[in-house]
């Protein structure tokens, strides 16, 4: 087999396997309702996330790891987002993001569902003089 049938084997392979990916199950909003705790033994990010309705809006409450205790990021509104622009959101959102701010640091959180977890991404930008690199995270949330 030449070397260019190889590579475009692998690539069509791959962009399969992305395409499969992609396709995320079907979601509502209140899958996301409820406490949300890390899945590895000893995170070193997210610990616990609540998700819960108050009236029109959804509210993500956070926790991170800190010792000897988790820091409490608080709560702050959610933004479901559906998978469509004619889709009708509260029936079919399958994302989650909400934004955490404590003056150094701002930090978006995204959620996505994760046939029965969530999966988390957080991005975090510093905005005080530290210097420090802005940075993710991400990881898997068990009930």
């Amino acid at each position: 087999m030449s070397r260019s049938l190889r590579f475009y084997g692998a690539l069509a392979g791959v962009a399969a396997i992305l395409a499969g990916a992609a396709a995320p199950a079907a979601a509502a909003v209140g899958d996301f309702f409820g406490s949300w705790y890390a899945a590895a033994p000893d995170p070193r990010g997210i610990t616990r996330i609540d998700v819960r309705r108050l009236g029109d809006q959804v509210m993500v409450h956070v926790w991170g790891r800190c010792h000897p205790t988790d820091c409490d990021w608080g709560q702050a509104p959610g933004q479901p987002y559906a998978p469509r622009v004619d889709a009708p959101l509260w029936p079919t959102a399958d994302v989650i993001t909400a934004d955490f701010d404590d003056g150094a640091e701002h930090t978006t959180v995204l959620l996505r569902t994760a046939g029965g977890a969530v999966n988390y991404q957080a991005f975090t930008h510093f905005s005080d003089s530290s210097h420090r690199s802005d940075y993710r995270q991400y990881g898997r949330l068990d009930r």
